[in-house]
Formats: structure tokens, sequence, C-alpha cells
């Protein structure tokens, strides 16, 4: 309500001269239709892609308005650059550009239980560290002015997700939204995705060159078929991680028989520990919690629940690995496709589509200044 109200009070009234940015951290959820994901308002009520673009309408078209979102299937929120916010042939009139932690079908890195502020990291983490030149906690952070001009752009900014992120997250922007709903990569005689490496790097611009170059070094990809060479690796790592995920549940189905068997001896001597809220609970931790402890860890079962713990714990770590370098490829496959289909946007698309697409990139490329003239 509190939003519905800003928007109709304080939305109403911003102009061609004002830019809205919009932050948005916090749980997503998946959609139905599946690209109309959600994003979790106050007592978990869900607010859709189609029901915030409505919100949106309320502002002036003429109003630069920029997205950062960064909750799980937040690339579904993207398609507020579409009338009504549904992706089809209908583009909205309005002034929208964003960035966007990851796809609209995937969860986000920050979907996390760890929120040490030196560890914790996600889409935002590095976003907003390229942007002002320093970590949360600090740190500096250098060399994101990838081209040199003496400012941080947005799509530097993204640039640097891209590369940096060690995380599970693909990230995606309005502009991949609008050359996956209106431009083609299909027919012969325009640029595949397959094409020679060299062919898409040329076509590329500055800052897909510098993504292209990066994580094909980090990835250890050489062969001029890149993008088949990245998706050959991705099905590779994904292989081994639903592998090492199922031995993980072997290990945790046994850790949990083992735990359910030391349980069991322990309540034969300290029954009142079967219920957490029991009254003498507290006064036993106080007076024999030694002697539980030394109960359980002199348990018969309990070295080889220890071991299988350990097991089960990096097995999880090298699933998790595993697929962060897997949401690498699909990063690097998502650019190279991103380069075919903007070689072919003009032979396929309206005018008026090519127009809207440059416009994307002119407003993506902006940063935290003054926007003048769209930059």
């Amino acid at each position: 309500r509190g939003l519905e109200e800003w928007f109709n009070t304080k939305g109403t009234k911003l102009g061609e001269d004002d830019r809205l940015f919009i932050y948005f951290t916090g749980h997503g959820g998946a959609g139905k239709p599946e690209e109309n994901t959600t994003i979790s308002m106050w007592c978990e009520q869900p607010l859709t892609v189609t029901d915030f673009t409505k919100l949106l309408d309320k502002v002036s078209p003429k109003t630069q308005v920029v997205l950062i979102m960064v909750q799980c299937h937040s690339g579904g929120f993207a398609n507020v650059v579409f009338k009504d916010g549904k992706p089809g042939p209908m583009l909205s009139p309005a002034r929208r550009c964003g960035f966007f932690a990851t796809t609209f079908d995937r969860n986000a890195a920050g979907c996390t239980a760890d929120t040490v502020e030196e560890d914790y990291k996600d889409y935002s983490t590095y976003f907003f560290a390229a942007l002002g030149g320093k970590t949360r906690t600090g740190k500096r952070v250098s060399g994101c002015d990838l081209d040199g001009d003496g400012h941080v752009s947005f799509a530097e900014a993204h640039a640097h997700v891209l590369l940096h992120s060690d995380t599970i997250d693909i990230p995606v922007t309005t502009s991949d939204i609008l050359l996956r709903q209106f431009s083609d990569v299909t027919k012969p005689s325009l640029v595949s995705v397959d094409a020679p490496y060299s062919d898409l790097h040329e076509r590329a611009t500055p800052l897909q060159r510098i993504v292209m170059e990066s994580l094909s070094k980090e990835l250890g990809l050489s062969m001029p078929g890149r993008a088949a060479e990245s998706v050959h690796l991705a099905e590779m790592l994904d292989a081994q991680r639903k592998s090492a995920e199922a031995e993980a549940h072997k290990r945790n189905e046994e850790r949990g028989n083992l735990a359910r068997e030391m349980r069991s001896r322990l309540l034969r001597r300290w029954p009142e520990l079967s219920n957490a809220w029991h009254p003498r609970v507290a006064e036993l931790m106080q007076k024999e919690g030694a002697e539980i402890q030394q109960a359980v860890e002199s348990d018969s079962a309990y070295p080889r629940w220890e071991i299988v713990r350990r097991e089960a714990d990096e097995l999880d770590n090298k699933a998790m690995a595993l697929e962060r370098k897997w949401a690498k490829c699909k990063r690097l496959t998502r650019t190279l496709k991103s380069v075919a289909l903007a070689a072919n946007l003009e032979k396929v698309a309206s005018p008026e589509v090519v127009e809207r697409y440059h416009q994307l990139l002119v407003d993506e490329a902006g940063t935290l200044g003054p926007a003048v003239d769209g930059k």
C-alpha cells in the first residue's frame, strides 16, 4: 500500500528531467506464467512483474527509470520494457532499463544463510562496489572503468559482476531481453552463435569483448567454435555437480541414521532432552552439560558420524564450486549469443525496435551522475 501511495503521489510528479532509481534486494519467487516472477513485499505478499509494471506506468514515460534487482528469479522483471510487463511484440513507450542478478528461472546467490558481511556475496555486492570504488567493508576496488573515461557506468558495473562474481548468478540486462524477443540466430542468412569466435569478437562491443576474453581465459577455452566449447564444458560440469550432490545425499542419509541412533541412546539416560522446552533441560545443560557432551562423543557411532559429516560437507562444497564454474560458462554463452543477436537485429526487426535497442544501450551506459541527453 505504501509503495502504491508513493507512485500515486510523488511518482506521478516526476518529469523528463528526473531519473528514478529502484533497487530491490529481498526474496523473489517463480511466476505463473513462468516469466511473471514476483518480489516479496511486506507480510510476504507477492508483487508480480505485471503488477509492478502497472505502478511504473503511473510515472511519466519520459522519466528515465533504472532498475537494479537482485532477488531470486529477478530476470523476469526485465520484462518491464514490454507493454504491461508481458514479453511480446509490443514495447512499453516508457524509458526503462535495468540490471538483474539472474535469469527468471533461477535462484540468486543472495538467497543464502551466510550473512557474514566480509564474505557475503550477491550481485549488488559487486555492482555497487564497481560503481563506488570500494566494497561494503571499505576495501578499494579498481579496474572497473573499462573504457578509461574516468567514470564507471552501469554497464561497466554489470560487466564487473560477469567477470568477478564467483557465484551461481547468470546476470541479465534489459537489452539482453529485448534482443531475445526481437532478434534471431536460426536462419542461414544470419550470424549464428556458432560463428567463429574471431567473427563474433569483431562484432562485439568493447565491453562484450572484455567479457568474452576474460571468461574464455578463466575457463580455459580457446577453440574457434567458442560457444559449442563452452556448452560442452557446462554439460561436463553439470554432470559432475549432479554426481557430487548424489554422493552428498548418500552421506547425509547415513549421517541422519547415525544421529538418530546416538540420540536414542542419549535419551535413555536423559529422557528430558527429547523436549527442548522441558523445565529441567536448562538445569541439565548447566549441571551435566559436559557429561552429556562426553556421552555423545564417546558413543560408538560418533567417529563414523564425524567422518560422513566431513565427507558430506566436502561434497556439498565441491558441488557448489562446480555450479559456480558452470554459471560462468552460461555467462559466456549468453554474451556470445547477445553479440550474434545484436548483429542480426537490423535484419529482422523494425526500425522502431532497433532504435529502442540503441536507446537501451545508451541508458545502460549511464552513470550515477546527472543524466544529460540520456548519458
